[in-house]
């Protein structure tokens, strides 16, 4: 079984994209220059729901043979904290700092807020000042449905791998039941019962199929399957579909294209363009990162340029893109290379720990 699969990394790139540039949509609907974000351009914040069927898929097949293994819990944590938690307080401090030196940058009078910078770095839903339900860093939300799941899934594996998918399909469902009979009582609670966890739930049975040797899907089938899912997101741009949970609307278009991806390459040698896994690679950091940039990009075109923004979206992608892969072989890849390094010596004499 290969340790990458390049399929997802590419999807992975897919992702941040669509949301990189729904955001540079927010940027100019926030300040009225645009009236309304494009309803097609709405398809931009499927990019999360994507890495949520990616997420759920990924845990399952890294985690293959971890289920009953004495410490795999603990190890997948670890694994998981240091891959998603250090890069985030990175960004999320910089924000911190932002807000607190220069709080006139942001839109809606944002301040800064220790307590919410705290709530913030232990991934607890809390509310700002100016009433949203958001981090510091306000991309991160999507991290607090992912440190949850993260979580469960540990949790799980203290059971056989039998009855893995019945109880994570269990407690979600449970969750979002309880959602359904009792009105919110916090931030956290609208996290544990959101139908989104359904995404992850999703990408893990995926996971489990596709480890299955048994099962393999046709060139013509996988060619299907992402053809489906893309018009199945793009339908929401073109007709309206009223107010059909987030979970129907992208998450399972988003799974499907999962399903397609990876079947994909578990049928064949495919082999991608060297850009698109680079832009996979790093989409972390710039999932992370493009909120500074386009912010940038935008404060400067406003200098330099005024009121031309024609193909500030392209600009703006562009930049985010490359600052992005900056960060990424800057910061987030030797930092999580020291942290593993650590870890792993650790793990071999937990009374030593290399510099």
């Amino acid at each position: 079984m290969k340790n990458t699969l390049y399929s997802i990394q590419v999807l992975r790139g897919v992702a941040a994209l669509l949301v990189v540039i729904f955001h540079s949509y927010i940027h100019l609907e926030a300040r009225n220059i645009i009236p309304k974000v494009p309803a097609l351009v709405d398809i931009g914040r499927a990019g999360v729901d994507i890495f949520f069927a990616i997420s759920g898929f990924i845990m399952v097949y890294i985690s293959r043979d971890s289920f009953r293994m004495q410490g795999g819990a603990q190890d997948f944590l670890m694994k998981r904290i240091i891959r998603v938690v250090p890069i985030y307080w990175v960004y999320s401090l910089l924000m911190a700092t932002f807000l607190f030196f220069v709080p006139h940058l942001f839109s809606k009078g944002k301040m800064f807020s220790f307590s919410h910078l705290v709530a913030s770095l232990l991934f607890i839903p809390w509310e700002n000042n100016v009433g949203d339900i958001k981090p510091v860093l306000g991309v991160g939300w999507t991290l607090n449905f992912e440190m949850y799941f993260y979580v469960v899934f540990a949790l799980l594996l203290f059971f056989s791998k039998r009855y893995f998918l019945p109880l994570l399909a269990a407690i979600l469902l449970s969750g979002y039941s309880v959602g359904l009979l009792f009105a919110p009582v916090s931030p956290v609670y609208d996290v544990i019962t959101s139908p989104m966890l359904f995404e992850f739930l999703i990408g893990c049975i995926i996971g489990t199929l596709y480890l299955r040797r048994d099962i393999v899907l046709s060139g013509y089938l996988c060619m299907m399957l992402l053809l489906v899912g893309v018009l199945l997101l793009i339908l929401p741009g073109i007709i309206d579909v009223g107010s059909a949970i987030r979970t129907i609307k992208w998450g399972i278009p988003g799974a499907i294209l999962v399903a397609g991806a990876v079947f994909s390459e578990k049928n064949a040698n495919i082999r991608f363009h060297p850009l698109l896994v680079k832009l996979g690679n790093s989409s972390y950091s710039l999932y992370l990162t493009h909120i500074f940039t386009v912010n940038a990009v935008g404060k400067i075109w406003e200098t330099v340029f005024g009121e031309m923004y024609g193909v500030f979206i392209v600009v703006a992608t562009l930049a985010s893109t490359i600052a992005g892969y900056v960060a990424y072989m800057v910061i987030e890849k030797p930092l999580t290379s020291y942290l593993n390094k650590q870890y792993a010596a650790m793990k071999t004499n937990p009374a030593v720990i290399t510099t």
